[in-house]
């Protein structure tokens, strides 16, 4: 079986390779997880807000 590497996949300390019977390589993704994404609210002077506690101190739209 012949692998081609991606670089990209390479770098690290190699803790993102799986070893099994006849396969050396990357871990595949997980195609079953879904992401939700969404805009970070931001305040009065433009800034994004981290913290849930702060969210009283953003402007009303």
């Amino acid at each position: 079986t012949r692998i081609l590497m991606n670089p990209a996949t390479m770098i690290g300390g190699y803790a993102q390779f799986s070893y099994y019977s006849n396969y050396w390589g990357p871990s595949p993704s997980e195609r079953d997880h879904g992401v939700l994404i969404r805009k970070m609210p931001l305040d009065s002077e433009g800034k994004p807000t981290y913290q849930e506690s702060e969210l009283h101190k953003l402007p009303n739209e």
